[in-house]
């Protein structure tokens, strides 16, 4: 019983756990998860679909404090497939009334913009404010082809740095709009300005420095440790019988 206690008493511990990978169908059982814009579909594999969406809605927004290690010092990737023809996906981090980030575009070749200063309007929608100079040509996904959009946003007392990478490209920003980290800092999925027939499948979301709860890590040692202790009792009373 005293061995027994002690598991069950143990410390609730945070184990640093670089890089985690979660699938789309993941991020749906995650707690910090949140899908403002409604229950996305179950698509090919264990991917989510977000279809029929509206303009400058926000389909995830994943709240990083008990999530990551860092949140002002953010990095990983985002999987997703381009299933649509007009297919515009935005990142920002936000403190949930402004934010930062960046969109990749489908138009004159493929191209990136920079989303320096966002408003939060209401829980499900954003205005992006304005935008960054476009840099163009620099390649976008094929239809239906997967690919991994790169990020990294770096939060200061001053403002916000931002940097995304598709294809081997790059888009880096800086942006003088402050966060107020106190407030927690969220990680949004956004669609379009003009989203009418976009569709945006994920695949899987990458954080770099990702938190591991110790319950998680006693369903490892915990559980098997308890079974020990039962077997052991269990084998003393068949003794004395």
């Amino acid at each position: 019983m005293m061995l027994l206690l002690m598991v069950l008493t143990l410390p609730v511990l945070r184990v640093q756990a670089s890089p985690v990978t979660f699938t789309g169908a993941d991020l749906l059982n995650l707690p910090a998860v949140s899908l403002p814009h409604g229950q996305p579909a179950f698509g090919p594999g264990s991917s989510i679909v977000f279809d029929l969406v509206e303009d400058s809605s926000i389909l995830l927004s994943i709240a990083l404090d008990d999530l990551v290690e860092d949140p002002a010092n953010l990095s990983g990737s985002i999987n997703l497939t381009r299933r649509t023809g007009d297919f515009d996906p935005h990142l920002i981090l936000t403190d949930g009334v402004r934010g930062v980030g960046a969109f990749i575009s489908d138009n004159d070749g493929g191209g990136f913009r920079g989303l320096p200063d966002v408003s939060l309007l209401s829980a499900q929608k954003i205005d992006r404010g304005a935008i960054s100079p476009v840099i163009n040509g620099v390649g976008f996904p094929e239809l239906d082809s997967s690919f991994d959009l790169f990020y990294n946003f770096i939060v200061s007392a001053t403002g916000v740095s931002v940097s995304i990478d598709v294809l081997g490209a790059n888009l880096s920003i800086s942006s003088s709009t402050v966060l107020n980290q106190s407030n927690g800092l969220s990680l949004l999925l956004v669609s379009d300005l003009l989203a009418a027939g976009e569709t945006y499948q994920v695949n899987a979301l990458t954080l770099s420095n990702a938190l591991v709860s110790e319950p998680s890590f006693l369903a490892f040692i915990g559980f098997p440790f308890l079974g020990f202790v039962a077997r052991r009792r269990w084998l003393s009373r068949t003794t004395l019988r």
